[in-house]
């Protein structure tokens, strides 16, 4: 575990898939993978960037996505694990998300340790 991350836990909710909890800057991250991420982020582009962490998108009425991180004007989200939600959203995402979405997944023994899926979004309006 990194010295910069420390786990919380939180009673009202169980995390799925024995991840790990944490806080970090003030920001609580459902795994020890989010915020790894966000600290790699932090260190590749500087402290001081313009990072928005965990901003909800509505993708259909009643349908809202509480992503990762918005960053120079990409969506973000950090996958472990790809549930049935998140597949139904990631669908969702290619008709109706405001742009495109990256998912972020693990990729030991690189020189990068992530490895990044551009969805792209179609961008469509219900009326």
């Amino acid at each position: 575990m990194s010295a910069l991350v420390k786990p919380w836990k939180s009673a009202a909710k169980k995390a799925k898939f024995h991840a790990i909890r944490n806080t970090l800057d003030g920001y609580h991250f459902d795994s020890m993978m989010e915020a790894e991420f966000y600290v790699w982020l932090k260190k590749k582009y500087g402290s001081d960037i313009l990072l928005s962490v965990h901003p909800k998108v509505k993708l259909l009425p009643g349908i809202n996505w509480n992503l990762d991180f918005f960053f120079e004007g990409q969506w973000i989200d950090v996958k472990g694990a790809e549930t049935r939600d998140f597949k139904l959203k990631k669908k969702l995402w290619m008709l109706f998300g405001p742009g495109d979405l990256i998912i972020v997944k693990k990729a030991p023994g690189l020189v990068i340790p992530w490895s990044f899926e551009t969805v792209k979004s179609r961008g469509l309006v219900l009326v």
